[in-house]
């Protein structure tokens, strides 16, 4: 007799999760987090993104922070954090707010700070003639 288990769906709203062994392709267009210990490509819009030590993404993502423990190779826009942990590999085109990357973790291809990018396009703009923006520091 199957009994079906009971969920929760305040605790674990808009949370996903691939486990261990899973594989999964496709387009996650909103979730609040994203938890990765499978295998996932293509592109995933999520306010917050976990790869752990046994996950891989391939593909796009735009969130507020990513945890990196496991490999992550594509594109990102990352608002917020890029946190990569000792076991964690990041590659491919990365624009991020702060980052932090433990002994161990690896960080490859072109990284872009957004408040970094923001005032070389202000620079390349004057050096064109262009009125400059004003960008105010934090």
């Amino acid at each position: 007799n199957y009994d079906e288990p009971a969920f929760s769906t305040s605790k674990n709203a808009n949370v996903l999760s691939v486990g261990s062994g899973v594989s999964f392709s496709g387009r996650i267009i909103k979730a609040e987090s994203v938890i990765l210990e499978g295998t996932a490509d293509g592109e995933i819009l999520a306010k917050s993104i976990e790869i752990s030590p046994s996950g891989s993404l391939t593909g796009s993502v735009k969130t507020d922070n990513l945890i990196g423990a496991g490999s992550f190779s594509g594109d990102a826009s990352i608002v917020g954090s890029l946190s990569v942990r000792s076991t964690g590999s990041i590659e491919g085109k990365i624009d991020y707010g702060s980052l932090s990357v433990q002994e161990g973790g690896v960080v490859l291809g072109t990284l872009a700070q957004d408040k970094v990018k923001e005032l070389a396009n202000a620079l390349a703009d004057q050096s064109l003639g262009k009125p400059p923006n004003t960008i105010l520091p934090d």
